[in-house]
């Protein structure tokens, strides 16, 4: 008897079934239809996948079995045959019971093109996974290669791309702003796969934390193009903000918390003071300033055969061309020896040039490698030209001897 009211139960489920319905097209990077290709739906709560193959011009549909009511989350899969890539990898959609999803379309790469990607991640105020934000990506510089695409159901959008550089990208959304407004990703091939976030704000009231910055000089008048990155302490990403001719510029916050800001100015004969400080956001005080003052610096190089301080000197900076480093090296104690280890980075943190072991220090004297100079005053100099593929933007200079590390912006402008 049990067994007869089981069977009686499952069809009347089966009977009471619904289907969602996911449309789409695979083709390859020429254009030709991807026929016969696989593409299958995986289901949260079911271990069965759903099949489809496409036809003749490339088109699938993937037919998804729910209860009336039922809803759940499926990743879209495409069998790539051999050889060969699709992008996106998958998409992650929500559906529910009577819905239609379409436009979820793959290419086919051939595994020997290169391909890097870029996935963007949007959120809300509280964390909360985004959906339908409109997202643009675009080559720096290069308007003809802007792609447009929305984010899924868990705040995802994945940009496939083939041209080394630096992205561009920006997050939109009717009645919302993002923070940041916009961030620049480097991809290339010792950087093929990144991610950057954006939190979506629904207007300023939602965010009432703010920080100003106020740049001033020694005479209290306003600094414009200071640069300026700041970070939370829950997001590894750094965001970039200038002041403007009135020495100004504010941020918007998504949440209360602590902010960690640093400064440059690009002057080889100026300092910022500080260099770096950090700002609490709480309910009873949202709103802080923070103070940057440009002074002249009174140091020199020759004043001193051997700094305590290990420093880096860069001029002209910004640069067009050729940019000449100097670095005062620490006195070295007696009997060890340690080498100089010079790298410059970008932004996101991809080393572009490399000096390692430019000089060593042996007992105090110095022995020049590659082609660097020693000034009378012992400090050393060497001068970077950076390649034809380098793009315009911030680059670091790290110089390392032993435990001793110091870094130096500089800006290049083609």
């Amino acid at each position: 008897m049990e067994k007869i009211i089981a069977i009686f139960l499952l069809l009347l489920l089966a009977f009471n079934v619904e289907a969602a319905y996911v449309f789409g097209k695979a083709e390859y990077w020429d254009g030709d239809p991807a026929v016969d290709i696989d593409i299958f739906a995986l289901l949260y709560s079911s271990p069965t996948p759903v099949f489809s193959s496409t036809d003749s011009i490339g088109n699938y549909c993937l037919t998804i079995d729910l209860l009336p009511g039922m809803s759940d989350s499926c990743f879209i899969l495409c069998s790539s045959p051999t050889g060969f890539n699709s992008i996106p990898e998958y998409y992650l959609e929500y559906v529910g019971y009577e819905d239609t999803l379409s436009d979820l379309n793959f290419v086919l790469r051939p595994d020997s093109i290169p391909i890097f990607e870029l996935t963007v991640w949007t959120t809300d105020s509280s964390g909360d996974a985004f959906q339908g934000v409109e997202v643009a990506c675009c080559l720096d510089g290069d308007s003809s290669s802007l792609l447009i695409d929305s984010t899924d159901y868990g705040g995802r959008v994945v940009f496939s791309l083939t041209d080394e550089g630096d992205y561009l990208v920006t997050a939109k959304h009717g009645g919302y702003f993002s923070v940041p407004g916009v961030d620049t990703i480097f991809l290339g091939a010792t950087h093929p796969l990144a991610e950057t976030r954006f939190i979506m704000m629904d207007s300023i009231v939602s965010s009432p934390y703010w920080f100003v910055i106020n740049a001033l000089d020694s005479l209290e008048n306003p600094v414009e193009s200071l640069f300026v990155e700041w970070s939370s302490e829950v997001s590894p990403y750094w965001y970039p903000v200038w002041t403007d001719a009135c020495g100004f510029a504010s941020i918007s916050c998504p949440s209360r918390g602590l902010y960690n800001l640093r400064a440059v100015y690009p002057h080889p004969d100026l300092n910022v003071i500080p260099e770096s400080t950090a700002v609490i956001l709480t309910s009873l005080e949202p709103v802080d300033t923070v103070i940057f003052r440009i002074i002249s610096d009174t140091t020199s190089i020759g004043e001193a055969a051997r700094p305590a301080k290990m420093a880096i000197y860069a001029y002209p900076n910004p640069f067009n061309s050729a940019v000449k480093i100097t670095i005062n090296a620490p006195e070295c104690p007696m009997g060890i020896s340690s080498s100089v280890a010079l790298g410059i980075f970008n932004l996101s943190g991809r080393q572009v040039a490399e000096l390692s072991d430019c000089c060593t220090v042996d007992d105090y004297h110095i022995v020049l490698k590659k082609g660097s100079t020693q000034l009378p005053s012992g400090a050393l100099e060497f001068t970077w030209m950076p390649d034809e593929t380098m793009t315009s933007g911030v680059y670091l200079v790290h110089a390392r001897m032993g435990c001793k590390s110091v870094y130096k912006r500089l800006l290049y402008l083609k």
